[in-house]
Protein backbone atom coordinates (compact mmCIF):
# COMPACT_ATOMS: atom_id res chain seq x y z
CA UNK A 1 0.00 0.00 0.00
CA UNK A 2 1.65 3.34 -1.12
CA UNK A 3 1.93 6.40 1.23
CA UNK A 4 0.11 9.25 0.93
CA UNK A 5 1.92 12.69 1.51
CA UNK A 6 -0.44 15.63 2.43
CA UNK A 7 0.37 19.15 1.56
CA UNK A 8 -0.69 22.17 3.16
CA UNK A 9 -2.81 23.99 0.67
CA UNK A 10 -1.01 27.69 1.64
CA UNK A 11 2.15 26.04 0.18
CA UNK A 12 0.78 26.17 -3.28
CA UNK A 13 0.03 29.95 -3.01
CA UNK A 14 2.46 32.28 -4.90
CA UNK A 15 3.74 35.32 -2.96
CA UNK A 16 1.24 38.49 -4.14
CA UNK A 17 2.79 39.92 -6.55
CA UNK A 18 4.37 43.70 -6.54
CA UNK A 19 3.31 46.13 -8.78
CA UNK A 20 5.47 47.02 -11.62
CA UNK A 21 8.49 49.83 -10.32
CA UNK A 22 7.79 53.16 -12.37
CA UNK A 23 10.96 54.29 -14.03
CA UNK A 24 12.38 57.53 -12.47
CA UNK A 25 10.58 60.78 -12.64
CA UNK A 26 11.26 62.27 -16.47
CA UNK A 27 10.12 64.56 -18.89
CA UNK A 28 10.47 64.71 -22.59
CA UNK A 29 9.52 66.87 -25.22
CA UNK A 30 7.68 64.35 -27.57
CA UNK A 31 6.57 66.92 -30.68
CA UNK A 32 7.58 71.05 -30.64
CA UNK A 33 5.59 73.54 -32.91
CA UNK A 34 7.07 75.27 -34.50
CA UNK A 35 10.38 73.57 -34.93
CA UNK A 36 12.90 74.16 -32.75
CA UNK A 37 15.47 74.12 -36.03
CA UNK A 38 13.83 76.88 -37.57
CA UNK A 39 14.58 81.02 -36.20
CA UNK A 40 11.79 83.02 -34.99
CA UNK A 41 11.40 86.25 -36.17
CA UNK A 42 11.26 89.26 -33.79
CA UNK A 43 7.94 91.11 -34.27
CA UNK A 44 5.82 87.47 -34.78
CA UNK A 45 3.23 86.46 -32.73
CA UNK A 46 4.04 82.77 -32.37
CA UNK A 47 1.09 79.87 -31.05
CA UNK A 48 3.61 77.33 -29.58
CA UNK A 49 2.39 73.71 -28.93
CA UNK A 50 4.82 71.58 -26.67
CA UNK A 51 3.77 67.59 -26.48
CA UNK A 52 5.28 65.93 -23.21
CA UNK A 53 5.94 62.39 -22.38
CA UNK A 54 6.69 62.14 -18.71
CA UNK A 55 6.72 60.05 -15.41
CA UNK A 56 5.41 60.97 -12.14
CA UNK A 57 6.74 58.71 -9.69
CA UNK A 58 6.97 59.61 -5.81
CA UNK A 59 4.20 62.00 -5.33
CA UNK A 60 0.39 61.08 -6.26
CA UNK A 61 0.34 64.10 -8.03
CA UNK A 62 1.84 66.96 -9.63
CA UNK A 63 2.24 69.59 -12.50
CA UNK A 64 4.02 69.88 -16.06
CA UNK A 65 4.91 73.41 -17.31
CA UNK A 66 5.84 74.97 -20.45
CA UNK A 67 8.14 78.19 -19.43
CA UNK A 68 9.08 80.75 -22.47
CA UNK A 69 11.82 82.85 -21.88
CA UNK A 70 14.18 85.09 -23.51
CA UNK A 71 18.14 84.83 -23.77
CA UNK A 72 18.11 86.54 -20.94
CA UNK A 73 15.89 84.77 -18.67
CA UNK A 74 12.66 86.98 -19.15
CA UNK A 75 9.54 85.74 -18.90
CA UNK A 76 7.03 86.19 -21.54
CA UNK A 77 4.69 83.25 -21.07
CA UNK A 78 3.81 80.09 -18.78
CA UNK A 79 1.29 77.44 -18.13
CA UNK A 80 0.93 74.65 -15.97
CA UNK A 81 -1.30 71.31 -16.07
CA UNK A 82 -1.77 69.18 -13.34
CA UNK A 83 -0.61 65.32 -13.74
CA UNK A 84 -0.90 61.94 -11.64
CA UNK A 85 1.02 59.87 -10.52
CA UNK A 86 2.68 57.63 -13.68
CA UNK A 87 3.60 57.60 -17.06
CA UNK A 88 1.79 59.88 -19.55
CA UNK A 89 1.40 62.20 -22.25
CA UNK A 90 0.47 65.97 -21.87
CA UNK A 91 -0.21 69.05 -24.42
CA UNK A 92 0.46 72.63 -23.68
CA UNK A 93 0.28 75.77 -25.98
CA UNK A 94 0.69 78.96 -25.08
CA UNK A 95 1.00 82.32 -27.67
CA UNK A 96 3.62 85.30 -27.54
CA UNK A 97 5.30 87.81 -29.68
CA UNK A 98 8.86 87.08 -30.20
CA UNK A 99 10.84 89.95 -28.49
CA UNK A 100 14.27 91.67 -29.25
CA UNK A 101 16.54 88.82 -28.03
CA UNK A 102 19.25 86.28 -29.34
CA UNK A 103 17.15 83.25 -28.45
CA UNK A 104 13.69 81.90 -27.22
CA UNK A 105 14.13 79.13 -24.65
CA UNK A 106 11.38 76.81 -24.19
CA UNK A 107 11.37 75.07 -21.04
CA UNK A 108 9.56 71.89 -19.54
CA UNK A 109 9.69 71.22 -16.14
CA UNK A 110 7.79 68.47 -14.20
CA UNK A 111 7.38 69.02 -10.37
CA UNK A 112 5.90 67.17 -7.32
CA UNK A 113 2.62 68.11 -5.38
CA UNK A 114 4.62 70.34 -2.74
CA UNK A 115 7.83 70.54 -4.45
CA UNK A 116 9.20 74.06 -5.09
CA UNK A 117 12.31 73.47 -7.07
CA UNK A 118 12.73 70.81 -9.90
CA UNK A 119 15.69 69.45 -12.03
CA UNK A 120 13.42 67.41 -14.04
CA UNK A 121 13.06 69.45 -17.16
CA UNK A 122 13.68 69.02 -20.96
CA UNK A 123 14.81 72.62 -22.78
CA UNK A 124 14.86 74.07 -26.30
CA UNK A 125 16.52 76.95 -27.38
CA UNK A 126 15.56 78.62 -30.71
CA UNK A 127 17.18 81.40 -32.77
CA UNK A 128 15.92 84.61 -33.07
CA UNK A 129 16.57 87.10 -36.27
CA UNK A 130 15.76 90.40 -36.82
CA UNK A 131 12.72 91.49 -39.08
Amino acid sequence: MGALLLVPLGACERAPSKPPKLPASYVRIAKLSPDATRPLKVGDKVNLQVQLDYALTKADTGAVMVVVQTADNQNLVQKAQAVRKGVGKATLAVEFVVPQTSAVKVFTPLSEQGQTSTTTVALRTYKVVGK
